[in-house]
C-alpha cells in the first residue's frame, strides 16, 4: 500500500490525490469488513476508531454500520475551552 510504503496516513494520500484532481473510485467496505466493523463497534469501539481500523472516513463507517441496522450511540461532544 502506498501509505505504508511512504510512512503516511491513508487519509493524507487520499487528500493529496484529490487536491491533484485525480479521479478516485468510491471507497467502501466489503460484506466481511462490514460484519467485523459492526462487531468492533458493538464491543465498545467508537465509530472513529472503527473507521480508522478500515482506512475509511467516519461517515462511511457509519453508513455501513447503519446498513446492518446497528444502533448508533450518541456522539460525544468535546468541550471548547473558554478564553
Amino acid at each position: 500500500m502506498i501509505a505504508e510504503e511512504y510512512g503516511l496516513d491513508r487519509a493524507t494520500i487520499m487528500r493529496h490525490l484529490r487536491e491533484a484532481g485525480t479521479a478516485l473510485r468510491r471507497q467502501g467496505l466489503t460484506q466481511e469488513q462490514t460484519q467485523r466493523a459492526a462487531a468492533m463497534y458493538r464491543s465498545g469501539m467508537t465509530q472513529a476508531q472503527v473507521a480508522a481500523e478500515f482506512g475509511v472516513d467516519q461517515k462511511t463507517a457509519g453508513r455501513y454500520l447503519g446498513l446492518l441496522g446497528v444502533k448508533m450511540r450518541p456522539q460525544l461532544v468535546r468541550a471548547v475551552p473558554s478564553s
